[in-house]
């Protein structure tokens, strides 16, 4: 590894800088073998944020990076946010997420939710509320027609990922969005 902790505070403070928090930093060499060591500073913020705050963020840690590793090791730096596709795996994260379609999978030993029925340990919610001094969340899942919700424990849910949706969400789902 070539980031020490000095340098990961120093990359921490400057994410900071534009209102942004670092969710992740991976380290990893290059495929090509060529002694290149990928960086990817993945950031996350309860704000939206765009490539243009992901742009600038790269400019201010190129200075810095300049000084990673050792002279004839070559750095690649990417700044990057979590993407839709990333595993929800925090109760943080899971209530940056408020109101997006999520498909998630269940633990095998977790209890399931009462209100997924048939539907199996994987099925399509909707994230209300987030509980996450009792590391929970408020589940809206529909049912054919019928909509209920419920408390799940983020313990019992071995996976989850946002679903791009295309159109707005309905009504009567956000509706129930907030804990009874």
């Amino acid at each position: 590894m070539i980031l020490n902790e000095d340098d990961r505070s120093t990359i921490d403070r400057i994410v900071g800088e534009f209102g942004l928090e670092v969710d992740s930093i991976e380290e990893k060499a290059s495929a090509s073998g060529s002694g290149t060591v990928d960086v990817t500073v993945v950031v996350d913020s309860d704000s939206p944020f765009g490539l243009d705050e992901l742009a600038e963020v790269s400019n201010a840690l190129d200075g810095p990076a300049q000084t990673w590793g050792n002279p004839a090791q070559k750095i690649v730096l990417e700044v990057t946010s979590r993407g839709v596709d990333t595993p929800l795996e925090t109760a943080k994260q899971w209530r940056r997420n408020r109101s997006r379609k999520v498909r998630v999978r269940l633990a095998e030993d977790a209890q399931a939710p009462a209100v997924i029925g048939d539907n199996g340990p994987t099925f399509d919610a909707r994230i209300g509320d987030v509980d996450q001094e009792a590391g929970r969340v408020w589940l809206v899942i529909r049912r054919g027609k019928k909509l209920e919700a419920q408390w799940a424990d983020l313990a019992g849910i071995d996976e989850a990922v946002v679903q791009v949706e295309f159109s707005s969400p309905p009504q009567d789902e956000l509706d129930l969005l907030v804990a009874e």
